[in-house]
């Protein structure tokens, strides 16, 4: 009896020694502090941060202090500046379903098209172009007679990649007019070398048959580039950039430096840096990867990198995120940044130092694998892109309070994390 006793206990032991240690190699998707942690509000640029809640499956949008201040149905991050809304402040990109829609700051659609009536397959980003018309990314099949035959014989265990999918998929970017009408089609399959897969040869996606998965589109305004796209080809570790008269890739840049990098976007005409290439380096899931995490910007016209920030800053821990994620370059110089896996947002000066930090508070349930934080992708906007005063409720603000006091280890959190997530749900709307 004693001897099974001691088992017993030495099993306990055992699993709880595991548990911390579990706890501690993955504190930096944990943190100790959810909602607002950190606010410089000398250095931070004032504005707000919207981004998606997966256990809201809603786009929320947040004040300096962390404060819920507006939701809307669907999941988005992309705002829309007045030029491209009719004039019209705190509109909004989200998806539903199979529906793409623009919203207002009423949470009403005054736009929506169902990709399936169109015949595409949206996927990560589109945008709405200065023209009113809307880029879209879309997954589609690449005919079987183009699939070089050696591709078959790569994968895990020398089984073909497209074990389990039967079919090999590439990415396509479409414009339509806001009546859901097809006038530019771009195919990925006409343009890349389809003999070129995923540095790792035993990574799962490839045996799906995702080849390239773009996780990123942005239209170019600047002198010079205007007319051009930028994309994140995350399977080949590059950003291209494609001219849309031609089709053809007119640069490329990060083989051999990034790994399956997300968020690739030129720097807007007008901001500090502005014409160079800004992404998110996840350093993962590649043979390139640095296995840290870091913001890499980038002259198009020279590829030297201009500016980093890194997984590793004396001073500043650490950051780093296998998938997911970005980055956007604020009006004063400073750069704000999504570390995904964790649901981590952070702004951080051209030093290196952070000066606003977020962590998001909702999660979801995902069986197999706990709770899950994390955000795709956020954005800091402009305090002028709101249209109206904002008045927070008592509802609000004890809210917030609620996600700040909460801390990340399971047991302990769990209930104060469920009880705000529940009472976002019914205020702040």
């Amino acid at each position: 009896m004693k001897r099974r006793n001691k088992t017993i206990v030495g099993l306990a032991l055992f699993m709880t020694i595991l548990l911390v240690s579990s706890l501690s190699v993955y504190a930096y998707t944990l943190h100790c502090q959810r909602g607002l942690t950190q606010w410089n509000r000398e250095k931070a640029y004032n504005g707000y941060v919207i981004f998606s809640a997966k256990g809201l499956n809603k786009t929320v949008l947040v004040d300096m202090n962390g404060n819920v201040v507006r939701i809307w149905d669907g999941s988005g991050q992309e705002m829309l500046p007045p030029e491209l809304a009719n004039g019209e402040k705190g509109h909004v990109l989200v998806r539903l379903g199979s529906k793409l829609q623009e919203r207002n700051w009423d949470n009403e659609v005054v736009w929506e098209v169902d990709t399936n009536s169109i015949n595409i397959r949206q996927h990560h980003d589109w945008q709405k172009l200065p023209n009113g018309n809307y880029l879209i990314l879309c997954r589609e099949d690449i005919p079987e007679d183009l699939v070089p035959e050696e591709f078959y014989g790569l994968g895990i265990e020398g089984k073909r990649p497209i074990e389990i999918t039967g079919k090999m998929y590439g990415d396509r970017i479409v414009e339509i007019t806001p009546e859901g009408e097809i006038v530019w089609d771009w195919h990925g399959y006409e343009h890349l070398d389809l003999s070129k897969v995923c540095g790792l040869e035993n990574f799962k996606e490839i045996r799906r048959g995702d080849w390239t998965h773009f996780n990123a589109i942005h239209y170019c305004t600047n002198p010079g580039y205007e007319g051009m796209i930028l994309a994140s080809n995350r399977h080949h570790n590059e950003a291209i950039m494609i001219d849309q008269k031609t089709g053809d890739i007119v640069w490329r840049w990060g083989e051999d430096v990034i790994g399956h990098q997300h968020d690739v976007q030129m720097i807007d005409p007008g901001l500090p840096g502005e014409g160079n290439v800004l992404l998110f380096d996840n350093g993962y899931h590649s043979k390139y990867g640095s296995g840290v995490s870091a913001i890499y910007e980038v002259d198009p016209k020279t590829n030297e990198i201009v500016w980093s920030f890194k997984g590793i800053n004396p001073g500043n821990g650490t950051f780093r995120s296998w998938h997911i994620s970005g980055c956007n370059r604020l009006p004063n110089g400073n750069t704000f940044i999504t570390e995904g896996e964790p649901g981590r947002l952070f702004e951080v000066t051209p030093e290196g130092e952070i000066v606003w930090e977020y962590v998001n508070p909702f999660y979801y349930y995902r069986e197999g694998r706990g709770i899950d934080y994390s955000i795709y992708r956020a954005r800091k906007v402009p305090a002028s892109w709101v249209p109206e005063p904002i008045e927070l409720t008592p509802e609000m603000i004890a809210a917030a309070n609620l996600m700040g006091q909460a801390k990340a280890y399971w047991d302990a959190a769990d209930a104060l994390i469920r009880q705000a997530s529940e009472l976002l749900k019914y205020s702040a709307k």
